[in-house]
């Protein structure tokens, strides 16, 4: 995930983790599930980001409408 914001930053898109698991341990109680995390960016960089994605891991995205 670290990677993909730094890719993301480098090229000018604005990026934001949720991770709901971690944000409920800090905050005392469970919640989320172990290990997902989401990265969002801004919609209209939105095809930028997934051309990112796919350089950096071509084998693991799977095509998106």
């Amino acid at each position: 995930m670290q990677y993909l914001q730094e890719l993301f930053n480098k090229s000018g898109i604005s990026n934001r983790v949720r991770n709901d698991m971690e944000s409920g341990l800090r905050a005392g109680f469970g919640g989320g599930v172990p290990g997902q995390v989401q990265l969002f960016v801004i919609k209209s960089h939105f095809d930028e980001a997934v051309a990112i994605v796919k350089s950096a891991f071509p084998s693991d995205v799977a095509e998106y409408e």
